[in-house]
């Protein structure tokens, strides 16, 4: 759904997007890692100059494109093909982009999901 971007940059995930939104009146982030802009030039192994289409404090409505499914490298190791790292987390109140995870099953309708590939 509709969300403000909380934060846009590098982390443990690689390229990331963290979008918060309210969800029957309360705060629910969803994270997504490893993206790339396929808009820009590429960099070598889609590291941290590769930053996704969005930046913080942008409002994004449901459908729009916040980057691509990469293969970025994080600190921690190297990706073995492309793919999207997906979170949820309730975060402390509004703006923090991380908190704690939380199981996505319980709010995503999973045969209302597209990927548009």
């Amino acid at each position: 759904g509709d969300g403000l971007v909380v934060f846009s940059g590098w982390s443990d995930y690689g390229n990331t997007v963290v979008v918060q939104h309210i969800v029957n009146g309360k705060y629910i982030n969803t994270l997504y890692g490893h993206l790339i802009n396929e808009q820009k030039p590429k960099a070598k192994n889609n590291t941290a100059s590769d930053p996704p289409y969005v930046k913080e404090g942008q409002l994004v409505r449901k459908g729009d494109v916040i980057g691509h499914i990469g293969m970025t490298y994080g600190p921690k190791g190297y990706a073995t093909g492309p793919h999207l790292h997906f979170e949820m987390r309730i975060p402390s109140g509004l703006g923090d982009p991380w908190g704690k995870k939380i199981d996505p099953a319980k709010y995503i309708d999973f045969l209302d999901v597209h990927v548009k590939a």
